[in-house]
């Protein structure tokens, strides 16, 4: 019988698979945008509804993996846009404890899908810092323009 955390790493890692899909499919639609085709603004509105769904179910397991219930003065983990086109997992100020196997796997987890998705196709490359110094971070190649930025507001 498989245990729980294995589970939830698994779909961890199938949220991350499935984050980096949708992030190339949306670049590569938007790169075909032209002004007389409405079909690839709707898909790139699709990819960025769907990316924020995978990033909601990341966080939410996330919090599972942990038995972290987030209330409003316990967030749990959080997932938030930063410079240079990432977005940073935070985890909770509490309730992580970093000796755990949960936290183990997840570091492994999150390592190996930096060396398979973001160092191996020259997308990310870490000058003077190892691949865990990063590991809470997700890369997000989708440009950040106006249309894009109106396309994402348009989704809350």
């Amino acid at each position: 019988m498989v245990s729980r955390e294995y589970i939830l790493i698994d779909e961890i890692r199938e949220n991350i698979d499935n984050l980096v899909a949708v992030q190339e499919k949306v670049v590569e639609d938007y790169k075909n945008l032209t002004r007389t085709n409405m079909e690839d603004v709707k898909n790139i509105q699709i990819g960025l509804q769907d990316e924020k769904d995978i990033l909601n179910g990341l966080k939410n397991n996330l919090n599972l993996l942990f038995n972290i219930k987030p209330i409003w003065y316990k967030r749990g983990f959080q997932i938030r846009p930063i410079e240079l086109h990432r977005y940073k997992i935070r985890p909770p100020l509490t309730g992580l404890d970093r000796s755990s196997n949960e936290f183990m796997l997840l570091k492994k987890t999150l390592v190996k899908a930096h060396e398979k998705h973001f160092l191996c196709d020259g997308m990310v490359g870490y000058a003077y810092s190892s691949t865990e110094s990063h590991m809470w971070e997700l890369p997000n190649p989708i440009p950040d323009d106006a249309f894009i930025r109106k396309l994402r507001r348009t989704l809350r």
